[in-house]
């Protein structure tokens, strides 16, 4: 009879540690899903907040919540902030904002902050002030997803687009293209 009760004590044990870790995990990802924030900010702005990333290699990426290739990159986006964050500045930025009669950036903000909440998008979130077609003149691009790279000191070192298909159909991917890239300018 005891070793019964021993082994429906240590079940028992088992399952709060299980149910603790649960708990606990559910916890960091409401936790860190408060940590998602999205703020208004021009090109002008976030070439500042680029030049203050003194050190660290920075990635922008150019997306919008209407673009198809954009919202499937965007966790890789994500995954390869949360890899690579200590040694490198990310950023977001949403370019829903076209600039029509009567449009507001912040219109988008409800709409954009739910999408990265939904991603765990911790790092620096931004939607464009700038209309659409002045951040992409700004990239020398004609369309998104783009993706922006910084050297350690703050010097724009690549654009990536799919202007020209250099990356095949599916265009560039932050595993094969960027991650490589950063890498080198990290070492």
């Amino acid at each position: 009879m005891l070793q019964r009760l021993s082994a429906g004590s240590a079940f028992l044990s088992l399952l709060m540690v299980f149910s603790l870790n649960l708990v606990s995990a559910e916890e960091q990802k409401k936790n860190s899903a408060t940590d998602v924030s999205v703020q208004l900010q021009s090109w002008e702005e976030l070439q500042d907040w680029v030049a203050n990333q003194k050190g660290k290699v920075v990635v922008v990426d150019v997306w919008s919540t209407f673009c198809l290739p954009c919202v499937r990159e965007f966790p890789h986006f994500v995954e390869f902030h949360e890899s690579h964050k200590d040694l490198v500045a990310c950023a977001s930025m949403n370019i829903d904002f076209y600039g029509g009669k009567g449009q507001k950036p912040e219109d988008n903000s409800e709409k954009v902050l739910k999408f990265l909440k939904s991603r765990n998008a911790t790092m620096h979130n931004i939607i464009a002030t700038n209309p659409d077609e002045t951040v992409l003149q700004q990239i020398k691009t004609a369309a998104i997803p783009a993706a922006i790279i910084y050297d350690r000191n703050g010097k724009l070192h690549k654009i990536f687009n799919n202007d020209e298909d250099l990356y095949g159909p599916k265009g560039f991917n932050y595993d094969q293209h960027i991650t490589p890239l950063v890498e080198k300018l990290l070492n």
